[in-house]
């Protein structure tokens, strides 16, 4: 079973709808593309660990994501992000969230 996938640098607008179907995996790395939002597709995979979307156009995070209660690591800097859902906070699992270079006016209590 595949475990870890990297994209990166390849122009993908959308995530490849089979990835959501690869239920072992844990590294995600779709760096420097040009995704506009993150799939629920992604927000299925539940043995994720680590989710690498810096470098794209990410506008706003998919509410979605905070059902993966195995994530430790989000990466979305580099993108457009304007805000954060406050329920960020209850991803228990989360050690490391960067955000850094994006448009953000306000953060959550975190």
């Amino acid at each position: 079973n595949v475990t870890r996938v990297r994209l990166s640098d390849c122009g993908i607008k959308a995530m490849p709808k089979d990835m959501r179907l690869m239920e072992a995996l844990e590294t995600i790395d779709l760096d420097r593309n040009e995704l506009e939002s993150l799939p629920d597709g992604l927000c299925t995979l539940r043995s994720v660990k680590t989710i690498r979307v810096r470098e794209n156009f990410l506008s706003d995070l998919n509410p979605r994501i905070m059902s993966l209660s195995s994530l430790v690591c989000l990466d979305l800097s580099r993108n457009k992000l304007l805000s954060v859902c406050a329920e960020i906070r209850w991803m228990s699992s989360l050690v490391t969230l960067n955000l850094s270079h994006n448009r953000l006016r306000k953060l959550p209590p975190i």
